[in-house]
């Protein structure tokens, strides 16, 4: 009976090993596999995260280009093609061509109608001079005749509605509209133009511009200037008026150097948006450059 009994224990302590044995396998196993897709989860974000940051610096990668390069050339040229209302432009919050108004929007189309002009004849095509009556006024064109060209510069389109969206009254006793100087009577899908007599003087302030720096990304392209604000004062010099400059084209700050030294003035950001070789202004704003 007692070598049975010790056989018997024998058994049990040989079985009870293998299970310690095969539980420390299991375990060991676990923590293994566990420690293992940690590894690789982290390796993998870590790959991510190298692709990313390569992805990312090649999108934002910027370089300067020299203020006289043909593509600054060609941006602000697109710029100048765009009429806009300088206090909203110089607005301290800066200023999106998305939020473009009705009354710049038509003021754009009426200056393209005079680069579409071929034959040189500029607006006098289009609009009557210094008329005292209705049977002075040129032919009625189409509304859509303002979209000749727009495309090239603005992502937009003037309609009937653009015209009647205008705040109503004119200089101009025929016109019921006037957009830089110009009156316009619209008679349904189209519109008869009234221009001045002569020269009209445009106020103040006026301003002064100096570029200053031009950096370019992959999709877009940035263009620094300062700007100094022109006001005229009272006194005139040999039958001239003189100018004072200002910081601000609120007239808040003058500059007592006058246009001698523009590190006295803010700086103003352009960005432009470059499509298929062609650049689209975006946005204008202060820039601490």
């Amino acid at each position: 009976m007692k070598g049975k009994e010790k056989k018997n224990k024998k058994s049990i302590i040989i079985l009870i090993v293998l299970l310690i044995v095969i539980i420390l396998c299991l375990i060991g196993y676990i923590c293994y596999d566990t420690f293992s897709s940690m590894n690789d989860t982290k390796s993998d974000n870590e790959t991510t995260e190298v692709v990313d940051k390569t992805e990312k610096s090649e999108e934002s990668e910027i370089k300067h280009i020299t203020i006289d390069s043909p593509e600054v050339k060609a941006a602000m040229k697109a710029f100048e093609m765009i009429n806009i209302t300088p206090s909203e432009l110089y607005n301290s919050k800066g200023y999106n061509i998305d939020n473009i108004s009705n009354y710049d929007l038509v003021s754009t189309g009426l200056h393209n109608l005079v680069s579409n002009s071929n034959d040189g004849s500029g607006l006098s095509k289009y609009v009557a001079y210094c008329i005292s009556e209705k049977s002075q006024l040129k032919d009625a064109i189409p509304v859509s005749e303002l979209n000749k060209g727009l495309d090239k510069y603005l992502d937009k389109k003037i309609t009937v509605d653009t015209i009647k969206g205008l705040n109503k009254g004119a200089s101009y006793s025929m016109a019921q509209y006037e957009v830089s100087d110009i009156g316009i009577i619209l008679e349904g899908d189209k519109m008869r133009l009234i221009g001045p007599c002569g020269a009209i003087f445009q106020g103040e302030p006026y301003q002064e511009k100096k570029t200053i720096a031009a950096e370019m990304s992959n999709d877009e392209l940035y263009v620094y200037e300062k700007v100094a604000f022109g006001i005229y004062d009272d006194a005139s010099k040999e039958g001239n008026p003189v100018a004072s400059f200002y910081k601000e084209f609120s007239g808040k700050t003058k500059v007592s150097s006058g246009l001698k030294d523009w590190n006295e003035y803010n700086t103003y950001k352009y960005t432009f948006k470059i499509s298929n070789n062609s650049y689209y202004f975006q946005k204008y704003e202060l820039s601490d450059k």
